[in-house]
């Protein structure tokens, strides 16, 4: 993993990408107990247009929300 400092902060960041393309973030906080994590996309409501082996695709509108709610089932 690629560690990175953040100004100021005295916190650090940590990023790789696996070999499926997925890029992980992470910046550990001792302070607490709990954690969370997010699911973020280079996809959404203006973002519809993308490329997946060499092909173009196009989606409707409210994919991406549809999708969201997808994930909490």
């Amino acid at each position: 993993m690629q560690k990175i400092k953040i100004n100021n902060t005295g916190e650090v960041l940590y990023t790789e990408t696996l070999d499926n393309g997925l890029k992980i973030l992470m910046v550990p906080n001792y302070k607490v107990k709990n954690f969370y994590l997010t699911i973020n996309t280079k996809f959404g409501s203006i973002h519809t247009d993308f490329k997946f082996n060499g092909k173009n695709f196009k989606l409707p509108k409210g994919t991406a929300h549809f999708l969201e709610h997808l994930l909490f089932n």
